[in-house]
């Protein structure tokens, strides 16, 4: 895979990243980066703010990890609008990314014309992280690029509250009953997507639930899940239109894949899949709003 040149106007001033606490953040607007890259990761808000065990940590330094070997720009979206969310409560041990970028919840603007491979991670998977997914897609629609889009989903350093579950969902008690397990050992205890998916048998199921958070999508573009492999069409209208490809994998697998291998020449028409979650069943309580 080529790897251009990646720059932007503002010079980062940070600490080695082996500091056990994080150095003073330089903020970058995203409106100031260039990037140049094939592909870029984008960290929303990874912090024990929001996922006070740390479950999804070993994730989130493993991805920073693997995609700055592969010489790809890492960009970690600081919460900066909430006071409960100091730098310190952060789980990375790498403070050298590409760039800290403000971030307001999640949301993001920034030129993605060279990018056609977005890695997400970060929480809530329904909320901010999603912002972030949704803007990606956005951005890259806009600007029509001859190119098609992959977003990754790390789903092992992801975090939920149980979104997109409805009660009765028959996966539902399963997964409840490991929530107050969770809970048992924080209050405020989230649930990694791996851990939601792991606990649903069938595979329909897993397809199912993860469609549930997609946003909303263009409706002249191909739509492809891949799912650890697993290629399901949601969404074929014309074998020249562009493809938009929902992946998932772990942060162990994430720049392991093939294009999908979909007949463009059979028409699927896209069944919207998400109802509104439950929110009583995970008692989402409104200062959890990341």
């Amino acid at each position: 895979m080529m790897h251009i040149l990646f720059a932007f106007s503002v010079l980062l001033q940070q600490e080695p990243s082996n500091v056990s606490a994080p150095p003073e953040l330089t903020f970058v607007d995203p409106a100031e980066i260039r990037l140049t890259h094939s592909t870029v990761a984008m960290f929303t808000h990874c912090s024990r703010r929001f996922d006070p065990l740390g479950q999804t940590q070993t994730a989130v330094r493993r991805t920073a990890a693997t995609v700055k070997t592969a010489g790809f720009p890492i960009l970690y979206l600081h919460d900066r609008h909430n006071p409960d969310n100091p730098p310190e409560k952060y789980l990375y041990d790498d403070w050298q990314p590409t760039a800290f970028l403000r971030s307001d919840i999640g949301h993001f603007e920034m030129d993605l014309t060279a990018v056609n491979h977005v890695i997400v991670l970060g929480g809530f998977y329904g909320q901010c992280e999603r912002a972030t997914v949704s803007d990606a897609i956005r951005l890259w629609y806009r600007a029509r690029v001859p190119h098609d889009l992959r977003l990754t989903q790390v789903i092992d350093g992801t975090f939920s509250v149980g979104q997109h579950i409805d009660s009765d969902d028959p996966y539902a008690k399963r997964i409840r009953a490991f929530h107050s397990e969770l809970k048992s050992q924080h209050p405020d205890a989230v649930l990694t997507v791996e851990q939601i998916i792991s606990r649903i048998d069938d595979a329909d199921l897993v397809v199912d639930f993860l469609q549930r958070q997609h946003p909303s999508v263009p409706l002249d573009i191909n739509i492809v899940m891949d799912v650890s492999g697993r290629i399901t069409p949601v969404q074929v209208v014309d074998p020249e239109a562009p493809v938009l490809t929902f992946a998932y994998r772990t942060s162990d697998s994430l720049l392991r894949f093939e294009k999908p291998v979909v007949d463009w020449k059979k028409p699927v028409r896209r069944i919207a899949k998400r109802r509104q979650p439950t929110l009583e069943f995970f008692e989402l309580q409104p200062n959890r709003i990341d």
